[in-house]
């Protein structure tokens, strides 16, 4: 089934494998600014290929499907960034204190509420478009949340309220596309000011696994193009663009 939004139209599913497997595979024949939505996924998958569970309903699991261009552009990566920025606004309007772990995992009180993964569809060395998938815990039990590997909350946990999550996802993507086109033009510098503020691991010692090797360093910055700064322990300042931030 599919209804409209303001700003996009989505396309649910009661059950799929996966939100991002279904927009790559069919992405010639969805309209741009597409969302691809499902009550659960029974192959759900976050970065590095772990898996994502996302059996229970009533929870958000969605994929955007942009076609911004006709050839890729270097800051398209930075639209998972842009992403984290606006799910924290969308959790502080339910009086939640987000924040991000680089570069677009978003926490409350330093658990897990949600997991972004980018892929992008191309055709040989033709560009046909970016499928940004996301996973927000908005109505799980703390037995469910026991079975993921890492710590792990909800919105309805932290809030004490069960949430509806039709309309939480209908506001957030209203949120994204609102600022979508301008984030396209200017880049990450247009969110680079409030991203920061959601960053609470600048001036402290981090790891950085990729997944393997790990790089030590002091987490010092962000880059105009989001990458992560950091200074090493032989006092070295390198740019670090991928990888997972773990807190010494």
């Amino acid at each position: 089934m599919w209804y409209n939004l303001s700003m996009a139209k989505i396309i649910k599913f009661e059950q799929i494998s996966s939100t991002n497997k279904y927009a790559l595979e069919n992405i010639d024949n969805i309209e741009a600014d597409s969302v691809i939505a499902a009550e659960t996924q029974d192959a759900g998958r976050g970065r590095f290929s772990r898996k994502w569970i996302s059996d229970k309903k009533g929870n958000c699991y969605i994929s955007y499907v942009l076609k911004p261009d006709l050839v890729y552009r270097n800051h398209f990566p930075n639209l998972t960034q842009y992403l984290s920025v606006i799910l924290c606004r969308e959790l502080k309007k339910y009086n939640l204190q987000p924040n991000i772990k680089w570069p677009n995992d978003v926490q409350v009180n330093e658990k897990k509420i949600a997991g972004i993964l980018s892929e992008v569809a191309f055709s040989g060395n033709n560009f046909k478009g970016i499928v940004l998938g996301i996973g927000v815990n908005l109505n799980l039990s703390q037995e469910d949340l026991n079975k993921i590997d890492i710590p792990a909350t909800s919105v309805n946990l932290e809030t004490k309220c069960p949430i509806d999550s039709d309309k939480f996802i209908g506001d957030f993507v209203n949120s994204f596309f609102e600022g979508y086109e301008e984030m396209l033009h200017n880049g990450f510098a247009m969110i680079r000011a409030e991203y920061l503020s959601y960053c609470n691991f600048i001036g402290k010692e981090i790891t950085i696994k990729n997944p393997e090797p790990t790089t030590l360093g002091t987490a010092i910055g962000i880059s105009d193009d989001g990458a992560l700064e950091i200074i090493t322990p032989m006092g070295e300042t390198q740019k670090i663009i991928s990888g997972d931030v773990i807190l010494n």
